[in-house]
């Protein structure tokens, strides 16, 4: 336990007497106790939600009845919490020692009805979220960044300058009309651009801006509504102006110049892996299925979620020219000579009157009059007897002979063994045309090309582990589905999996800010129409943007962040809620 000295300076207390009501007190004193068990098992994800929750109810017990000394230091802890849960802070044992220290003292003043505490306690779990990953060596040592700042705000010019470290050069401007004229003078790095809601020209400026130097926006504003109209201008990032988010400006934009370049690296045949078409189709072919060609009014898949893209055929033809995946022969199929469609029907015909009206049956012919005709007709008082002639037909290769399977028509009476064939399309409506006068359209399976599926690896990510886990605990599990609610649509998220109490939802969470916001918020809102428990993922393989480290806290989704794919499982394993 760890052991509190006397203090060499106190904050005051609330209050001289009786400053905390016997309800508070017995209530209060009970949460305290429970968050130092908690805290034994801190480096565990379930203590640390408990902790959080615990933390919460102190908080709205203390505003109630108004102890702000307490809130004051719950608000810290419920941060740091925040902040592990986030991934931004790494959860040891000096934390979780800060946090009970914290906790001892507040339990201590509310027993002496006389909140002591040690000036250095806030300042002590400040440091925590000040220092948590506040190094960013892995992006300072790459480069010095020179960043345009636009910002009319002194203070908040002041504050970022003060914030930002030696790792960029800052110049500072006033408005978007000054930052167009420097832009045009001098290189920049990247663009670190204030913005409001009713700032038009910023968003223009964004917009025009935006395709050739990365652009973060930083705001008062947490309204997701001007996050997605930022980031569908172009904005690389979104930084909330507060005392964390000035605090990030530095990392982010680090990030958002690396990201970048590495993209202005890439060829074209990796940019890609990023449309989202051929990502669905990449995602089918590395779950072990052989895409097949299936005959319909058009050319078809065996895949519902392939058929269901648009200009898929465009897509398969890109990623052949790629050599991402193979095209391989199967089978020739007859076409229509007018529209080329495969989606034909056959007719079978009368040699003689081209009549498709005939049946079918077994040919007698007899020696003596030379008269054939189906079994049926011969057949009298159970004999065989002649229609033309009336003899009885007795002795089989004497007598008579038999023909298997012969068709006669009941128009002309015609005796023939195979039918003549003509073709109706179903698509055009062209009819009656024969095998000579079709086309040969080529059937085709795809597969992906194993010289490549090391390359895909690293640019798409199956949920395949994901998905089986959960299929053996009796979920049913869909890949990139739109699920819907009261004639509202949601997703498509990468894996919807479901049983009879839960709906749990998953969304790999890229870098870009718009496309990340988006499936954010479609996580969020999925949740709020649904009467079964949701539980949502969000899959990172970095660190997520400021806003989407926000969201993702303000929405309670569950982020898993990895390096590999290896590591998803074990991580989703680690942060399962049933």
């Amino acid at each position: 336990m760890t052991t509190i000295r006397a203090p060499d300076s106190v904050i005051p207390s609330s209050g001289a007497f009786s400053v905390y009501s016997p309800e508070y007190k017995t209530a209060v004193s009970a949460l305290l106790e429970k968050t130092i068990s908690s805290l034994d098992q801190y480096e565990e994800r379930v203590a640390r939600d408990n902790l959080m929750a615990i933390i919460l109810r102190i908080i709205s017990a203390s505003k109630m009845e108004d102890h702000p000394e307490v809130v004051a230091v719950a608000e810290h802890v419920k941060n740091i919490c925040e902040a592990t849960t986030s991934g931004k802070v790494i959860p040891s044992k000096r934390t979780a020692e800060a946090i009970r220290t914290a906790i001892l003292q507040l339990s201590h003043g509310l027993q002496k009805d006389n909140m002591v505490l040690e000036p250095s306690l806030i300042e002590n779990l400040k440091s925590i979220l000040r220092d948590a990953k506040s190094d960013d060596k892995d992006y300072l040592i790459l480069k010095k960044l020179h960043v345009l700042l636009i910002e009319d705000d002194e203070f908040a010019q002041m504050q970022i300058a003060k914030n930002i470290g030696n790792s960029i050069n800052l110049e500072v401007c006033s408005s978007v009309d000054d930052a167009s004229t420097k832009l045009k003078m001098k290189r920049f790095d990247a663009v670190l651009c204030n913005i409001e809601l009713s700032d038009k020209n910023v968003l223009d400026f964004i917009s025009n801006f935006s395709q050739s130097l990365p652009i973060v926006a930083i705001s008062g504003s947490e309204d997701p509504k001007l996050v997605q109209i930022v980031g569908k201008a172009g904005a690389r990032d979104y930084i909330v102006k507060n005392d964390s988010g000035i605090k990030w400006v530095s990392r982010s934009l680090h990030k958002v110049t690396n990201e970048w370049t590495r993209k202005t690296r890439i060829s074209d045949d990796q940019k890609l892996l990023m449309t989202s078409s051929v990502r669905k189709i990449l995602k089918v072919l590395m779950g072990g299925v052989q895409l097949r060609q299936q005959i319909h009014s058009r050319v078809e898949f065996d895949s519902n979620s392939i058929n269901s893209l648009k200009d898929h055929e465009k897509t398969l033809k890109s990623l052949i020219n790629a050599a991402y995946i193979i095209k391989q022969p199967t089978q020739l199929k007859l076409a229509c000579p007018a529209c080329k469609s495969i989606n034909i029907m056959i007719n079978y015909l009368c040699q003689n009157c081209k009549a498709s009206n005939f049946t079918r049956g077994d040919v007698l012919e007899h020696n003596k009059c030379g008269h054939s005709d189906l079994e049926n007709n011969f057949r009298q008082d159970n004999k065989l007897v002649c229609p033309k002639c009336r003899k009885e037909l007795k002795l089989i290769g004497v007598d008579y002979f038999r023909v298997i399977s012969a068709l006669k028509c009941k128009e002309c009476q015609n005796i023939f063994t195979i039918p003549e064939v003509s073709y109706d399309c179903s698509q055009c409506g062209n009819s009656g045309f024969s095998l000579s006068d079709g086309r040969w359209n080529q059937m085709y399976n795809y597969e992906i090309n194993a010289e490549k599926l090391d390359q895909i690896k690293q640019n798409i990510v199956s949920l395949s582990p994901i998905e089986e886990y959960l299929r053996q605990k009796g979920y049913e599990i869909g890949l990139d589905e739109i699920i819907s609610f009261e004639s509202q649509s949601f997703g498509p998220f990468d894996l919807v999996a479901e049983n009879r109490t839960n709906l749990i939802l998953a969304s790999l969470i890229g870098s870009e800010i718009e496309n990340a916001l988006a499936r954010l918020i479609d996580l969020d809102n999925a949740g709020k129409h649904t009467q079964q428990k949701v539980i949502k993922y969000a899959i990172l393989f970095s660190d997520p943007t400021e806003i989407a480290r926000n969201l993702i806290d303000k929405f309670g989704i569950i982020p898993i962040i990895i390096e590999n794919e290896n590591e998803m499982l074990p991580r989703f394993k680690e942060n399962f809620k049933e």
